[in-house]
């Protein structure tokens, strides 16, 4: 598994070498992957897996130790350095969020002092990079995996309200993640552990009531993203590679393609055909967008995972993933196959869609009640009295936690609440754990999620983003035919009558409608969330786990996959992941094995 671990404790660490060695080779689960010790001390381990190119480097100034894991596309290292020397030295947190806000990248640093023994981590504003922690007594424990944690812990247990958080939502909230007493780090924060004592503290909180361009004129908005859009994609896709961006139908990467058009930065496309059946027009309008701007573009025809594939993505995302995305796995193969490694990857993935656009009013909520409300009517996948049927959990301590989270946000006004909640909290645990996937075999680049260019868009007022008005502008700003491309989303352009009438029916209509008839009408018009056929995979598979896995009903209340059967395809895949990652922790084996050659085909539907 890419990136780095490190151990921290006062009671002496010499005599363990051997086995902090051996959990860190644990997590080789790649032909790829290669471990190395970068700091070996008395009180510190500091290692780590990864891939030839994924990008983590280190040098020594003044008997401190920098580490950066990930990359800084507008700073040199140097300047990192020297920068983060400076502010940690005479600690200013004003001076530390500034500079988290200006520095653009996916990146983790540790810097760790030999002299006083301290150690500092610090992520960027944004949380790009999952990092996990756990602090119990005088030990510190810091990975990009759950598995080392517990292999240095020699323990294992999970955290039910974060599974409940899991079912409900598709991902977990706040510092929560599946395991007990595992955090995961908040974006924009730093870890401090010294002679003092052990501290985190979150540096950069986003507060969508101060809107610094609330009153900016609409043309100057869109000229100033437009600046920044471009030197987003020009800081990370100048380096000299061949340019290959990951093209669907959609907005995002259209926009991406567009902006490098325009900038005269040299790309082509790829775009994913599936055995078991895309959808016709999205693979003929991402031509079409090709054609456009006259760039090579492959079809690269995608066969379902095997069983070996979707028991890759568990070891590699160890849950943070639905099972379900392994169908992405043949995809990186062919492009490894065609491309070699020596290539930029280029996606369209960004925060989650209220940092560009608002698909329906943000509704004006009375008290913190009615937002949890709202929220888990707008995106549960199944209802929490669902959840409570399925884990030996209680209903209150998920509304509990969901209600603490929201509290904790700097906002008073609950609509902006709701803001920040969409724009960071799902962003940081289910958009950007699904970039990490990428970033387990191959660094992907993303530049919708620029932290210069994000940070101005949380800082335009609510009425711009309203049924895509910004979106729309910032990528004609690059290219008025793209946006005239059909967006398979509303079967139409998206400057088109049909899809301005779309927009506004999603708008005014669509999202008035209660929780059962949206899922209807996502069913009816977009595939939806279909049954999975009795005789799937899925069932056969969750069904031996049950069986010979006694640890599962510690958390579930299911003993056999036909009470399953009622339940969707979404609640499906997500409780298929959690009884196989509590399968693959508790026993130290997978029922995945036994299929390793088998098609796992998600789409099979009745």
């Amino acid at each position: 598994m890419a990136g780095i671990s490190i151990v921290k404790t006062t009671d002496g660490l010499k005599n363990q070498i051997s086995s902090l060695k051996n959990a860190l080779d644990k997590l080789l689960y790649l032909k790829s992957y290669s471990s190395n010790i970068i700091v070996n001390e008395d009180d510190i381990f500091i290692g780590s897996c990864k891939y030839p190119e994924y990008p983590i480097s280190s040098l020594e100034r003044e008997g401190r130790f920098i580490i950066i894991e990930g990359k800084i596309y507008n700073k040199t290292e140097m300047q990192v350095a020297d920068e983060l020397n400076s502010i940690l030295t005479r600690f200013s947190e004003s001076h530390l969020k500034n500079w988290l806000l200006t520095t653009d990248g996916d990146f983790l640093i540790y810097l760790y002092d030999k002299v006083n023994k301290s150690l500092h981590v610090v992520n960027d504003a944004l949380g790009r990079l999952p990092i996990y922690y756990k602090h119990s007594g005088n030990k510190l424990i810091i990975s990009r995996y759950f598995r080392f944690i517990t292999e240095i812990e020699k323990k294992v247990s999970f955290d039910l309200i974060g599974m409940g958080e899991y079912l409900l939502l598709g991902y977990l909230l706040g510092q929560r993640t599946l395991f007990a007493d595992i955090k995961q780090l908040r974006p924009g924060s730093l870890i401090k552990s010294d002679e003092k004592g052990f501290s985190v503290r979150v540096i950069n909180n986003f507060n969508f009531e101060e809107r610094d361009h609330r009153n900016k004129n609409f043309s100057a908005i869109i000229d100033d993203l437009s600046s920044l859009f471009t030197e987003s994609c020009s800081n990370r896709l100048s380096n000299g590679k061949h340019n290959l961006i990951a093209l669907s139908s959609g907005m995002d990467s259209r926009t991406v393609a567009a902006c490098l058009y325009k900038n005269k930065i040299p790309f082509s496309t790829a775009t994913m055909v599936f055995e078991n059946g895309a959808a016709k027009e999205e693979i003929e309008y991402a031509g079409k967008i090709a054609n456009l701007f006259n760039v090579e573009w492959k079809q690269m025809y995608i066969k379902p995972p095997v069983g070996s594939d979707v028991y890759t993505l568990l070891r590699l995302k160890e849950g943070m993933n639905f099972l379900a995305t392994a169908f992405i796995l043949p995809f990186y193969y062919q492009l490894f196959e065609n491309f070699n490694t020596n290539f930029n990857f280029i996606t369209g993935d960004k925060s989650d869609k209220v940092t560009l656009s608002y698909d329906n009013p943000i509704d004006k909520f009375k008290s913190i009640e009615e937002l949890i409300d709202y929220i888990l009517g707008e995106h549960s996948m199944i209802t929490i009295d669902e959840v409570c049927s399925l884990l030996n959990v209680h209903k209150d301590d998920i509304l509990n936690d969901l209600a603490s989270l929201l509290e904790s946000y700097p906002e008073k006004d609950l609509s902006q609440k709701y803001i920040h909640f969409r724009a960071i909290e799902k962003s940081h645990k289910l958009a950007f754990h699904g970039d990490d996937r990428h970033k387990r075999f191959l660094w992907s680049y993303c530049p919708l999620t620029s932290t210069p260019f994000v940070n101005y868009l949380f800082n335009c007022s609510d009425e711009t983003k309203k049924m895509h008005k910004l979106f729309i502008a910032l990528l004609q700003s690059f290219s008025k035919e793209a946006a005239d491309i059909t967006y398979t989303n509303f079967k139409a352009p998206i400057t088109s009558i049909k899809g301005k009438l779309f927009m506004m029916a999603v708008y005014y209509l669509y999202s008035r409608t209660g929780f059962k008839l949206r899922g209807r009408i996502k069913e009816a018009f977009f595939g939806g969330n279909p049954f999975i056929k009795s005789g799937s995979i899925f069932f056969d598979c969750i069904d031996q786990q049950l069986k010979t896995t006694n640890n599962i009903q510690q958390y579930f209340k299911i003993t056999e996959a036909a009470q399953l059967k009622s339940y969707r395809m979404v609640a499906l895949q997500s409780i298929f992941t959690l009884t196989s990652l509590i399968e693959d922790f508790l026993m130290g084996d997978s029922t995945l094995l036994k299929y390793s050659n088998d098609p796992f085909d998600h789409m099979k539907v009745n």
